[in-house]
């Protein structure tokens, strides 16, 4: 209500309200008048029983006696007749609403389940898997479900170890696929993922998003639970309150411990939570850490905050850094440019940017001629 009052668009807010009113008005009227329609016919068949009942006990009386009790009895019932079938039809319209839920349960047991949690093969894995980062790509085709285009066609590209990774694409690219490909939210069709020397594919999902100094992901919307602010940075309780304390510190949160997390964070700012989810990384000692447009919705200062700690404690592991702002990774060792689910260019952002048509360097050209300018002199 503030922030509408200061803009002064009260009487641009009470149009859409109105509108909004007189479309919730119209359905409930459609409701009630469809009602009425039923229930007018219904008790005109009411009453058209009865008048025959009627009509038959008066004009059989010779031919089939009845009494007068039963006749009264027989007009009685058909007086009822409206009543019963108005519940009638209200219980096999109330039914047939009901079972939508029947019907969405049914859809629900349709669905693929997702790969098991643990297989056989997952005991072949070194205590120390994976002891570098490094990440490869071999012409990995992929869609989210069965029906819909390739959201990543023939993706190939090698990540070293210990390499900081941008990537970088226009809206719809293929840019959080990767994302997904990576912790096997969607199955590829064609093609490997290969973590330091192990497919992906051939490993139980817990192995894959839950073993220890792994893979760890900060996502642009934060992820935090309800309760202590310890369960939301150590979910699994294996770190003991020192390194939990020292993970805080590093992110200037050392006064929240022992706080309380509302509701997924609600009685704390976004910058605030995307520091948490920092933290929870900073706890995980990751081999490969994804950041999924983590500093999208966080201020500048946050956003610099948030590099300079990356840049400061993640030196020992690969990070792939999915760019909302490209200087955020213009200093990064190696540039991908997504375009249209392939990998359209790769290089160190000094390379590509000499391309003066190249991808990136439209993409840095798109931001303005003073950003452009910065983020070439940040490039070298």
């Amino acid at each position: 209500m503030e922030t509408i009052s200061a803009f002064k668009q009260q009487r641009k807010f009470q149009s859409k309200f109105r509108d909004a009113l007189d479309y919730n008005t119209s359905c409930m009227l459609a409701f009630t008048t469809s009602q009425r329609w039923v229930g007018l016919r219904i008790d005109c068949a009411g009453a058209v029983v009865t008048t025959v009942a009627a009509l038959l006990i008066v004009t059989t009386r010779d031919l089939l006696p009845v009494s007068g009790g039963i006749a009264g009895l027989l007009i009685n019932w058909t007086l009822n007749f409206s009543i019963t079938l108005q519940f009638l039809v209200t219980a096999v319209v109330e039914a047939e609403a009901a079972i939508t839920s029947v019907e969405r349960c049914l859809q629900l047991t349709s669905v693929a389940p997702e790969a098991p949690q643990d297989l056989p093969s997952d005991a072949d894995l070194p205590p120390s898997w994976p002891a570098t980062g490094a990440l490869s790509f071999s012409n990995v085709s992929a869609r989210y479900r069965p029906g819909l285009p390739l959201a990543a066609r023939s993706l190939t590209f090698d990540i070293p170890d210990r390499t900081r990774v941008g990537v970088c694409g226009r809206t719809g690219a293929g840019k959080s696929t990767l994302t997904s490909i990576l912790f096997r939210l969607i199955e590829v069709e064609e093609g490997t993922v290969v973590l330091d020397g192990v497919d992906l594919a051939k490993l139980g999902l817990a192995q894959v998003r839950g073993r220890n100094q792994a893979l760890c992901i900060i996502s642009q919307d934060p992820v935090l639970f309800s309760g202590p602010v310890r369960q939301s940075i150590d979910v699994f309780s294996q770190h003991s309150d020192e390194s939990v304390k020292e993970a805080l510190a590093k992110v200037r949160l050392s006064h929240f411990f022992g706080r309380q997390v509302e509701n997924g964070g609600e009685n704390l700012s976004a910058g605030e939570r995307q520091l948490l989810c920092l933290a929870r990384a900073l706890l995980a000692k990751p081999k490969l850490l994804v950041l999924d447009e983590a500093t999208a919705s966080v201020d500048g200062e946050t956003d610099a905050f948030i590099q300079k700690q990356i840049r400061e404690h993640f030196n020992d592991c690969s990070i792939i850094c999915i760019a909302h702002r490209l200087n955020t990774i213009i200093d990064y060792d190696q540039i991908l440019v997504i375009a249209d689910g392939r990998v359209a260019e790769a290089g160190r952002p000094s390379v590509l940017l000499e391309k003066a048509e190249g991808h990136f360097s439209k993409l840095v050209d798109s931001t303005g001629k003073e950003s452009a300018r910065s983020l070439r002199e940040m490039a070298g």
